[in-house]
């Protein structure tokens, strides 16, 4: 999935000059060309692990618990899924 980290407020004019904010740069969502169906399969995937018991939906009451919103944690489990199915298919290949 690609994901896009521009931002409007990546550069700033300080004395006349544009420059790079020294802030970090923000996330800012999925790209134009990222892949429906992978999207589709992971938000799918994050709902029902967060409703279901088990180790990932415990991860999810954490994220509750800590004052995330519920779409939120929803996205944070569905990035955290496919940060490890893409951390084993490296470790395979």
């Amino acid at each position: 999935m690609a994901i896009e980290t521009h931002g409007s407020g990546e550069y700033r004019y300080v004395e006349g000059q544009l420059r790079r904010s020294p802030k970090p740069v923000a996330l800012r969502g999925l790209n134009k060309n990222y892949n429906h169906d992978l999207k589709s399969i992971f938000k799918t995937t994050a709902v029902r692990a967060s409703s279901a018991a088990g180790p990932l939906h415990e991860f999810y009451e954490s994220l509750l618990a800590k004052g995330s919103k519920e779409v939120l944690a929803r996205l944070t489990l569905a990035y955290n899924m496919l940060r490890y199915l893409l951390g084993a298919v490296r470790a395979l290949g």
